[in-house]
C-alpha cells in the first residue's frame, strides 16, 4: 500500500504551492522536483543522497506542501 500514490502531485501543483502559498524564491533543480513528486504521492517518504545534492531544499519544499493551517516549522 505505501507504493500506490495517494494524492496526484506534479511540477505545476509544487510550483505554485511554492510561489503563489508560500512566496519562496527558490526552485527545485529537475532532480530535487523528481523526488518531490515521489514523495508527495506516498504517505510516507524518505531522502537519502550524496551531500550537497539538496536535501534540506527537498525537505522544506516537502513540509511546505504537506503542512497544516497552523504549523510552523
Amino acid at each position: 500500500a505505501l507504493d500506490i500514490p495517494q494524492e496526484d502531485w506534479g511540477e505545476e501543483r509544487i510550483t505554485r504551492y511554492l510561489n503563489d502559498e508560500y512566496d519562496t524564491n527558490r526552485q527545485p533543480t529537475p532532480f530535487q522536483m523528481s523526488n518531490l513528486i515521489t514523495m508527495l504521492q506516498r504517505p510516507v517518504a524518505a531522502t537519502f543522497s550524496v551531500p550537497g545534492s539538496g536535501k534540506t531544499s527537498e525537505a522544506i519544499a516537502y513540509w511546505l506542501c504537506r503542512r497544516g493551517e497552523d504549523e510552523r516549522l
